[in-house]
């Protein structure tokens, strides 16, 4: 006899509007224009969100891919899942203190309207107070 499975299975994908769009429906999506038969894999909150957002368009009884679905397909990085070590007891990740210090920029916080420049060409400053 053959016994049941669980298993947990990884779907890529967003959440838009509250409403979650795996990657790979709406890259069988991309698959139908104006000439194909119409989408029909969506679920009603799906279409609305598709819709709303240019991502898709209604098509008959169904959707065909929008003007936005090419750009937004290619947007998000699609890199597989890197396992992370585990961090020894009692060390931080960098492995001195608890927070690293930040890199020191040359910005000084008091230089006049917030102005990078001015804070290493102090001659520069003269000029700020001019405008």
């Amino acid at each position: 006899m053959t016994g049941v499975e669980k298993r947990m299975v990884v779907e890529y994908g967003t959440d838009l509007d509250g409403v979650w769009l795996p990657f790979a429906m709406m890259r069988r999506l991309d698959k139908h224009g104006p000439w194909t038969a119409p989408f029909t894999e969506a679920t009603a909150d799906q279409a609305r969100v598709l819709v709303a957002h240019a991502l898709a368009e209604r098509h008959n009884s169904g959707l065909r891919r929008g003007v936005g679905l090419r750009n937004f397909l290619d947007a998000p990085p699609f890199e597989l899942t890197v396992p992370f070590g585990k961090v020894p007891a009692g060390r931080s990740p960098a492995g001195q203190g608890a927070v690293p210090e930040p890199p020191a920029t040359g910005i000084h916080e008091t230089s006049p309207r917030g102005c990078a420049e001015s804070a290493r060409n102090p001659s520069l400053e003269a000029s700020h107070d001019r405008a």
